[in-house]
């Protein structure tokens, strides 16, 4: 009977040790440190040809998944959000991106903004949240959910666009996601509520030499008063935030831990090394 008690003690504690071992080993690292070569791309009609892309990073300032990998022509990164708020601020007010083959060119380097959504489609973002009426019922609220984002998705295709500067090549700035360029993007919920952004970059859109192989990036999450040209005040205290619009009277709002997320802007940057074809 002992014997019998310390082996269910043991099992308990192997699997104990076990759960700990691969909790640590799925811990992504706060920003890409590896070289990936790339096994996917971007199909016709701009959907990911391998829907299933493990991130290499979790960026906790930005609270972004995400993955950079090249192949001999082309640079890819894929963006994911899985928290509502960050979801909320990246429909508001978009992810910009900046990317230089030189560090000391990052400013003037390639601009990347997206996504840019007409007015008449933000409010339905609005409606993606758990409704009182269906939480009694988990297959209701799952298909009310999946039709949601299926209509969404429609509209990110049909209504969003992208802006790009810093690329000479380029007579237009902006696009938008379902035109067929050498430069493409694409946004879109997943099946279990996460927003996925790719963009698809050709090397040769860089203008300078890439050396030592290094591709330099930011990337910036712009707050959701961003398209308004909100500036924003924070006080002394950190207890208010003066909201200031061109043409409108400033406004002082209280701060919550969900208005500091929405509202200012958070970024990370870093140097991505270009992998080579084994």
């Amino acid at each position: 009977m002992v014997f019998k008690k310390r082996c269910r003690i043991f099992f308990i504690m192997l699997t104990g040790i076990f759960f700990i071992s691969t909790l640590f080993a799925q811990k992504l690292p706060n920003k890409q440190t590896t070289s990936v070569w790339a096994t996917f791309d971007l199909s016709s009609n701009h959907q990911p040809t391998n829907p299933f892309i493990n991130p290499k990073a979790h960026n906790t300032a930005t609270d972004l998944y995400y993955i950079i990998a090249n192949d001999d022509r082309n640079l890819f990164i894929m963006l994911r959000a899985t928290d509502p708020l960050i979801i909320r601020k990246i429909i508001y007010g978009n992810i910009s991106i900046k990317l230089a083959a030189n560090k000391n060119e990052i400013g003037d380097g390639i601009s990347i903004t997206c996504p840019l959504l007409e007015r008449k489609d933000l409010g339905i973002f609005g409606l993606f949240k758990v409704r009182e009426e269906l939480k009694s019922s988990p297959s209701e609220m799952k298909s009310y959910n999946d039709s949601l984002l299926t209509d969404i998705n429609k509209r990110f295709f049909a209504g969003s666009s992208s802006k790009i500067t810093g690329v000479s090549s380029l007579k237009d700035s902006l696009f938008h996601i379902n035109t067929a360029t050498e430069l493409q993007t694409d946004i879109h919920f997943d099946n279990n509520s996460s927003l996925s952004c790719f963009l698809k970059i050709p090397l040769k859109y860089f203008s300078s030499a890439i050396i030592k192989n290094k591709i330099f990036y930011i990337v910036k999450l712009n707050g959701q008063f961003y398209s308004s040209n909100t500036t924003l005040t924070m006080s002394a205290d950190g207890l208010t935030t003066t909201r200031s619009t061109p043409g409108w009277s400033s406004v002082v709002v209280k701060n919550t831990p969900e208005s500091v997320v929405l509202d200012y802007p958070t970024d990370f940057s870093g140097e991505y090394t270009l992998a080579k074809k084994r």
